[in-house]
């Protein structure tokens, strides 16, 4: 039997020990990104089952892991979605 939303009441959640997303059929809207050059998106959904709980890791291709930094590809990246312009960073020396 699938829950909707207004009858996910707390006792049938726990009667069933299933996470909460897959009993009440959750979803998060999403950003989807264009594969462009300048940045461009759309709004979609996706259950929230799929992506709750998970860990995404940053690219090794965003690492400068001698300069104990971020490289260009990253700051391409996240640019639109921090704005310009993007803030400067002090260096401590050790």
């Amino acid at each position: 039997m699938k829950l909707t939303p207004k009858s996910c009441s707390q006792q049938e959640v726990h009667r069933r020990k299933e996470p909460i997303a897959t009993i009440c059929n959750a979803h998060i809207i999403t950003l989807e990104r264009a594969q462009t050059c300048e940045y461009a998106c759309a709004t979609g959904t996706m259950p929230l089952a799929h992506v709750g709980g998970k860990v995404k890791r940053m690219p090794p291709q965003f690492i400068d892991a001698p300069n104990h930094f971020v490289t260009p590809q990253f700051l391409d990246y996240a640019r639109p979605l921090l704005g310009e312009p993007l803030p400067q960073f002090g260096r401590l020396l050790h």
